[in-house]
C-alpha cells in the first residue's frame, strides 16, 4: 500500500466534556513487553468471498504459526471521487455472511480479530484527499457502516474496531473545524452498538505543522482506547541499515513525537498498520509501495528486528498490525519485493520475537556472498513491435531475454537509442536468475522526446557490471512520430546497419533531466490550501519520486496524478507559513530514482498573501 505525504496544522477543537467512553474493566491488556502485545498481521480480500476461501484458512495458520495472536481484517470500501459521499461496497468487499464466518474461524483456532475498514477512491489515489462536498451525507454514511460492523462485532464477540483509516481530510483538526465533534458524535453511537476496544489509525508524520502529520492532530483520542499509528516513518535518509541506526531513528521519534503525544492523552499507543518491503533502501521510503530497487531480505530483517527490539522495552506499546499478510498462503518467497514476510528470512525474525523465548534475539548476520557461477548457453532478445508511438507519449516496450542455459544474480539492462545513436533511455534490472524455463521477461517505460527511429538493445552483465555476457544490438527498431500527423511506415526490421555500440559496463551517466514546475509559478503570490504539480521532462512518473521542501526543510513526497498529463502532485496549505511574513519562499523539487539518486531538481520561490 502507497503512503504519501502532504500535511498541515491548526488549533485544535477538543470536546473533552462530551462523553469518554471506556471499554470495560479487564479489556484492555497491561502493555509491556512482546508477550503482552498485540501480534497481528493484517489480510486483504481478493475477492468478496475470499476470508471463507481454503487459501485465506491456511494464510490465518500460517501467522498463527508464526506467533500472531491477532488477525486483522482489513474491509474496502469505496466512494466514486474525492468529493462524493456515495460510499458503498466493492467486489471485493466481504459479505455480511463472509466477514462472519472468517471471524468465527479466526476465534475457532485460538486468535482474535481487529476488523478495519479501508475507504478507498475509485481512482486509486490516497483516501487521505477525501474532503465530501455535503459533509452531512459523509458523516451519515460512514456512521451507518461502521455501526453495522459494530453490530457484526457484537454478535460474534469481536475483540477490536479500527473506526477509520487515514482519512486526514475528514478527521484531522486541520481540514474542518468540526471534524472533531463529528467523529466523536460516530464515536459515542458506535458504543452502542459494540463494547469491545475501538481505535483509529491516523497517518504518521514528522512534523506537527505537516499536513500528512494526522496522528498529533486528531482530537478525538480522548474517546477512543488506543493511539493508533499509520506507523511509515522514514528510519534514515542514508543506506545505513544496521539495526543500531534504525533503532536510534526509533528513539528519537518516540521522544520527540509518540510519547509526548502518549504522554497528553495518556492511552497505549498501537502501531495499526507497519510494514517494510524486502527490497533495497525500503527503511527510507517504507509508505511508498511502488519504489524500486532490487530483492533485499536482510534489510527487511533489520527493519522488524529494529522495530520489534525498540518498542519491547516502552511500556506504553500496545502493539502491532502488520501490513500485509496475504490471502494466499503462497504468496512471497525468494525474489519477491513486496511488503509480506511471508517465506522470507523476516518470517523468522518476526517469529523469533512473537514466540518470546525469552532470549533477546540477535541479528541475524550479513553472509559472506557466495560468488555466482558464470552463465552458461546461448543468448538471444526479442520484442514485440511497437505501434503507435508518439512523442510526448508513453509507450510500453516488452523485452524477452533467453538463454539455453543458465545464470544467476545478473543484471538485464534495456536501452533504447534514437536515430543519432543518443542513447534516449536505460532501464535495469539487477539480481535477475534466467533460466532455459524462465527466461528474463520486462518491461519499460519509453516516451518518445522526438519523432525519428529508435532502436532497442538489450546486454546481460554480471551483478557489478565488470563483464558483459551478452549484448544485442538491435532488439527492434520503431518509429515514433508526432501527434497530428500520418505516422510513418514501420521501420524497416533490418535497417541500414549503425556502427556497432560498446556496450554499458558500467552504471549509466546521463545528460540532466530537466524538472518542469507547473505549480506554483516563480514570484507567484498564493494562498490557502494549493496544488502543488511539477514533473520530470522524459520520465515516466512510475519511474522516480518527487518531493517538495519550503526554505531546505525535510523532503515531503508527492504522489502520481494521470490528470490532464501525467505528473507528481502535493497539496498543500500555506496558511500557518509565517516564519518569513509574506515571503519570499523558497519551494524546492526534488527529484530521487529508485535508488534514491537525486536524478533532478528545480526551485521557484513563492509569496504567501495573508
Amino acid at each position: 500500500m502507497k503512503k504519501y505525504l502532504f500535511k498541515s496544522s491548526v488549533a485544535a477543537i477538543m470536546s473533552a466534556m462530551l462523553f469518554v467512553a471506556c471499554v470495560p474493566a479487564g479489556a484492555l491488556p497491561a502493555q509491556a513487553a512482546v508477550p503482552d502485545w498485540q501480534k497481528g498481521v493484517s489480510i486483504r480480500p481478493r475477492w468478496n468471498t475470499d476470508f471463507t476461501s481454503d487459501g485465506f484458512k491456511q494464510a490465518v495458520l500460517n501467522a498463527k504459526s508464526m506467533g500472531a495472536n491477532y488477525i486483522a481484517l482489513i474491509i474496502p470500501y469505496y466512494q466514486s471521487d474525492f468529493w462524493s459521499s456515495d460510499i458503498q461496497n466493492a467486489g471485493n468487499t466481504p459479505s455480511d455472511d463472509t466477514l462472519a464466518a472468517s471471524i468465527d474461524y479466526i476465534h475457532s483456532v485460538g486468535l482474535k480479530v481487529s476488523l478495519k475498514p479501508h475507504l478507498e477512491v475509485a481512482s486509486g489515489e490516497w483516501r487521505a484527499l477525501i474532503r465530501a462536498n455535503d459533509r452531512d451525507a459523509w458523516y451519515a454514511k460512514y456512521s451507518a457502516l461502521i455501526n453495522h460492523l459494530g453490530d457484526i462485532g457484537k454478535a460474534h464477540n469481536v475483540e477490536e474496531i479500527v473506526m477509520g483509516t487515514e482519512l486526514i481530510g475528514m478527521a484531522s483538526e486541520y481540514y474542518g473545524t468540526d471534524n472533531t465533534a463529528r467523529w466523536i458524535k460516530m464515536i459515542n453511537s458506535m458504543r452502542t452498538h459494540y463494547s469491545g476496544i475501538l481505535t483509529y489509525s491516523a497517518n504518521f508524520g514528522t512534523d506537527r505543522t505537516a499536513v500528512v502529520d494526522e496522528f498529533e492532530q486528531i482530537g478525538f483520542w480522548p474517546q477512543l482506547d488506543y493511539i493508533g499509528i499509520s506507523a511509515y516513518w522514514s528510519l534514515s535518509s542514508d543506506s545505513n541499515n544496521s539495526v543500531q541506526s534504525l533503532m536510534d531513528s526509533w528513539s528519537r521519534i518516540d521522544q520527540n513525537q509518540i510519547a509526548p503525544l502518549r504522554n497528553k492523552y495518556n492511552k497505549p499507543v498501537l502501531f495499526t498498520e507497519i510494514g517494510y518491503r524486502s527490497v533495497d533502501g525500503a527503511h527510507n521510503y517504507p509508505w511508498d509501495a511502488g519504489v524500486g530497487g532490487g530483492y533485499n531480505a536482510q534489510e527487511q530483517v533489520n527493519d522488524y528486528q529494529a522495530l520489534i527490539q525498540y518498542w519491547n522495552s516502552r511500556s506504553y506499546f500496545a502493539g502491532v498490525l502488520l501490513w500485509d499478510w496475504n490471502s494466499d498462503p503462497n504468496y512471497g518467497g525468494q525474489g519477491n519485493t513486496d511488503y509480506t514476510p511471508r517465506n522470507k528470512p523476516a518470517e523468522g525474525t518476526i517469529k523469533q520475537w512473537f514466540a518470546q523465548t525469552g532470549t533477546t534475539p540477535s541479528p541475524t548476520p550479513n553472509p559472506t556472498p557466495t560468488p555466482a557461477p558464470a552463465p552458461t548457453g546461448a543468448w538471444d532478445a526479442s520484442s514485440p513491435a511497437v505501434s503507435d508511438a508518439q512523442t510526448g507519449k508513453a509507450s510500453n516496450l516488452s523485452v524477452k531475454i533467453t538463454t539455453t542455459g543458465q545464470a544467476s544474480d545478473v543484471i538485464s539492462d534495456i536501452e533504447v537509442y534514437d536515430q543519432t545513436n543518443s542513447k534516449s533511455l536505460q532501464k535495469f534490472f539487477e539480481h535477475q536468475n534466467i533460466t532455459q524455463t524462465a527466461p528474463g521477461q520486462y518491461t519499460v517505460s519509453f516516451t518518445p522526446s522526438k519523432a525519428g527511429t529508435y532502436v532497442v538493445k538489450a546486454g546481460v552483465f554480471n551483478n557489478n557490471w565488470s563483464t558483459n555476457y551478452f549484448w544485442k544490438d538491435n532488439v527492434q527498431t520503431f518509429a515514433a512520430y508526432d501527434p497530428g500527423t500520418t505516422p510513418p511506415p514501420n521501420p524497416n526490421p533490418t535497417p541500414t546497419p549503425t556502427p556497432t555500440s560498446t556496450p554499458t559496463t558500467t552504471p549509466p551517466t546521463s545528460t540532466p533531466l530537466t524538472t518542469d514546475i507547473w505549480w506554483p509559478s516563480d514570484g507567484v503570490s498564493i494562498t490557502g490550501v494549493q496544488p502543488f504539480k511539477a514533473m520530470v521532462q522524459n520520465k515516466s512518473v512510475s519511474e522516480y519520486s518527487m518531493y517538495w521542501q519550503v526554505d531546505g526543510s525535510w523532503l515531503n513526497q508527492m504522489y502520481d496524478s494521470q490528470t490532464d498529463y501525467p505528473h507528481k502532485e502535493a497539496i498543500v496549505d500555506v496558511t500557518g507559513w509565517s516564519w518569513k511574513g509574506n515571503g519570499p519562499y523558497n519551494i524546492n523539487f526534488v527529484s530521487k530514482d529508485g535508488s534514491g539518486t537525486v536524478i533532478s531538481q528545480k526551485a521557484v520561490n513563492i509569496y504567501v498573501n495573508k
